[in-house]
């Protein structure tokens, strides 16, 4: 990872899918400083942004944002990376450049999402616990992947760290805050039992409701498969699905009752046949 990831990432305008095509265009993000600006717009870019890249007019920035990184403890990969998680750096809008705390290795083994419902119930519980202690003495290497939300998510994370399992938590807010506060402890736990903390966003990032979308499609990107635990017919879980189903990872889902509108969701995946119905741990 170098300055140059960093600032290619601060150009107003080019977003996620725009920076994955234009690093594998040139070879890297040295390579697209390198071209010039009558090269970046042969290559897509409109001429004001090819112009403020030729420019390297957000050098200033990477600067200052390694210099944040490094009086907080904050360690970033960007794609091409030894430790780049594997399966992400396959998805067309992957981020170009994660930070992190602790072990991002864990993201390069077998992982799985598990994810769901703020409002968990305590059969939603009882059952995250349960598969991830099943799956704890069966799957060599497992990584638990969630966002750190309520509910479901800090169940599975703690799960993980009850059976010994490594988790990794993706979070919608630039580092070292972490959101929701409350799960402040928990972040701390997971990075001390090898785990890590995930984002893509810089620390001028104002954390808002389409964060939580991007955390989402992470989230499930760098999953083998995504576990949804209980969801009602609508909400951020079912959004992570969607994306899960986008790149063709595995999808399942806890049955719930027909009446439970927590398991809404998670029902019409299953009878839509999108999900692979799960009974039991």
């Amino acid at each position: 990872m170098t300055l140059d990831d960093i600032a290619l990432t601060l150009h107003t305008g080019l977003g996620a899918i725009t920076i994955a095509r234009l690093v594998e265009h040139f070879g890297s993000a040295e390579e697209v400083y390198a071209a010039g600006e009558n090269a970046l717009v042969e290559a897509g870019l409109k001429r004001p942004i090819a112009h403020s890249v030729a420019l390297r007019e957000t050098h200033a920035r990477a600067e200052a944002e390694y210099l944040y990184m490094q009086q907080r403890g904050i360690k970033a990969v960007a794609v091409g990376d030894a430790h780049y998680p594997r399966l992400l750096a396959e998805a067309a809008d992957r981020p170009h450049v994660l930070y992190y705390i602790g072990n991002i290795e864990v993201l390069s083994g077998h992982t799985l999402a598990v994810v769901g419902t703020r409002n968990s119930t305590s059969y939603g519980s009882i059952m995250t616990d349960k598969m991830v202690e099943y799956l704890s003495g069966r799957v060599a290497g497992l990584c638990i992947v969630s966002g750190l939300a309520f509910g479901t998510d800090s169940n599975a994370h703690r799960a993980a760290l009850r059976y010994g399992l490594p988790t990794a938590a993706v979070i919608p807010s630039s580092l070292p805050d972490i959101v929701p506060s409350e799960h402040t402890a928990l972040a701390k736990e997971i990075i001390e039992r090898g785990g890590v903390i995930v984002s893509e966003f810089h620390s001028g990032n104002r954390t808002a409701r389409n964060s939580f979308v991007s955390r989402n499609r992470i989230i499930a990107a760098v999953s083998e498969g995504t576990l949804l635990v209980e969801s009602k017919a609508s909400g951020g879980s079912m959004t992570t699905a969607e994306f899960a189903t986008g790149y063709n990872r595995t999808l399942l889902a806890l049955m719930g009752r027909a009446t439970d509108p927590t398991s809404a969701g998670t029902n019409r995946l299953i009878v839509n046949r999108t999900a692979s119905a799960v009974c039991s741990g």
